[in-house]
């Protein structure tokens, strides 16, 4: 979707956190119903690229979900706030999650690997950040956008979403290098 023609909707008022609006605007530009929440997903990541790129990486969360798991291979075990990578019991250097995992520790973020969609909740609750990072699913991505809403976050949290390429409960796929890009977008706040 062109940046232009979203911010002539956003001058007009159309508020993009609905995700009723993305459809009435879905069906004006003659985008078939299926694609609404891709759509809505994108137009959430452009309209918070901006501020999220401002925020302090060491105030954001890299939320990732278990399913990326290689599950013949993984060895990380399940805890309190989600899945324990295994790199001294044989995690492979291959693995989806070890990979972005290892950056987004480089880069200061607080990660975690998790069994489903509602342990974001107790996560973004108790680590209160101001910005996350978010794989998942799309129906998982709506859901967690509906549960900030609700708790008043979704505006005070900024946001990248990045959905998954094959969904599922096991062995999903993930965009990986649009997962790294949105880790690493990060420059300093304008004045």
């Amino acid at each position: 979707m062109p940046r232009k023609l979203i911010q002539q909707f956003l001058q007009f008022g159309l508020d993009f956190s609905v995700k009723s609006n993305v459809r009435k605007v879905a069906k004006i530009l003659g985008i078939s119903a299926d694609l609404v929440d891709r759509l809505h997903i994108e137009l959430r990541n452009e309209i918070d690229r901006d501020p999220f790129a401002e925020t302090d990486i060491s105030g954001r969360v890299l939320l990732l979900p278990q399913c990326l798991r290689n599950s013949k291979e993984c060895k990380a075990r399940l805890e309190e706030r989600g899945y324990r990578c295994a790199p001294l019991n044989g995690c492979s250097a291959a693995c989806v999650l070890h990979k972005i995992k290892n950056v987004a520790d480089e880069l200061g973020y607080s990660t975690f690997i998790l069994p489903g969609g509602s342990m974001s909740v107790s996560i973004l609750k108790s680590t209160k950040p101001r910005a996350l990072v978010a794989v998942a699913c799309l129906e998982e991505l709506e859901m967690s956008l509906a549960i900030a809403r609700r708790n008043g976050q979704s505006k005070k949290i900024r946001a990248q979403l990045v959905p998954l390429l094959k969904d599922g409960c096991r062995d999903t796929l993930v965009d990986t290098e649009a997962v790294l890009e949105a880790l690493r977008l990060h420059r300093p706040p304008k004045k």
